[in-house]
């Protein structure tokens, strides 16, 4: 699996798991466009989270759940 691709799924479940939903996507993209929108809607969203929650930066996840996720993928494979 590809880091980049692994890190958006990463993404995609910590939401999950943090019950993250569409309307709070929405209401932190009506915040960055109130704010200017100056920033990438990215940098925002990392910037300031999820009522001040956000997952690991990308160098993280790779040092850590990436990690993991080789070592769970090389285990399975083996089983």
């Amino acid at each position: 699996m590809k880091s980049k691709k692994a890190y958006e799924r990463y993404k995609l479940q910590w939401m999950a798991d943090h019950e993250v939903t569409i309307e709070d996507i929405g209401n932190l993209a009506n915040d960055w466009k109130n704010e200017g929108g100056e920033e990438s809607f990215s940098d925002y969203i990392e910037e300031y989270g999820f009522a001040g929650s956000i997952w690991v930066c990308y160098e993280e996840f790779l040092d850590c759940e990436y990690k993991e996720i080789i070592e769970n993928e090389n285990y399975q494979k083996r089983n």
